[in-house]
């Protein structure tokens, strides 16, 4: 009882481990009164959750954002799959084409995709090609045909015509023998 009076706890030590004895209580209620996953994403804090807290391998590459993950390396190319039917033949990508046979001021068409028509409204080496449907929006492609060579404009300028001009070897305005196509 002698040791006792003298070495009484001050009043501070005797609240310092009520203190801790409650604290140390709490966690233990916690751990033992919460029941297996209560707790959920709505219960942590923004943050709460870092790095090592997370188990290495526990997390799928779903969980992380789009672009996150560095890509690693390509990898073997596959087998050659079976080789499949030939689908339909598809159409032909030349929509009109003619050969125009310049003639003075009266051209005319030779071989053609049917529909075509010519005219010669200017001077020299301009044609308008008329085709049977509006070409506005297609490519027009053109060619001499004359073996002195030469070259070829051809514009679409609206509705069913193509401006075709043409040039001698030279780079003068000439009526020249050409050939013109149209791909839509």
């Amino acid at each position: 009882m002698h040791w006792l009076r003298r070495h009484r706890p001050s009043p501070a030590l005797v609240v310092a481990c009520l203190a801790l004895a409650i604290a140390l209580g709490g966690t233990s209620y916690a751990a033992v009164v919460l029941p297996a996953g209560s707790v959920g994403t709505r219960q942590l804090q923004n943050g709460a959750v870092i790095e090592p807290k997370v188990k290495d391998h526990s997390l799928l590459a779903r969980d992380f954002a789009r672009g996150q993950l560095p890509a690693g390396p390509q990898g073997l190319p596959g087998p050659t799959g079976p080789e499949g039917d030939p689908g339909p033949k598809g159409d032909s990508a030349t929509k009109y084409f003619a050969i125009i046979k310049p003639a003075g001021d009266n051209p005319t068409v030779g071989a053609q995709s049917g529909g075509v028509g010519v005219g010669h409204p200017g001077p020299p080496g301009e044609f308008e090609v008329t085709f049977p449907d509006d070409v506005s929006k297609c490519v027009a492609v053109g060619s001499v045909t004359d073996m002195d060579g030469g070259m070829v404009a051809a514009t679409p300028v609206g509705g069913k015509t193509v401006k075709v001009q043409t040039l001698n070897a030279g780079g003068g305005q000439q009526d020249q023998q050409f050939a013109v196509s149209v791909f839509c």
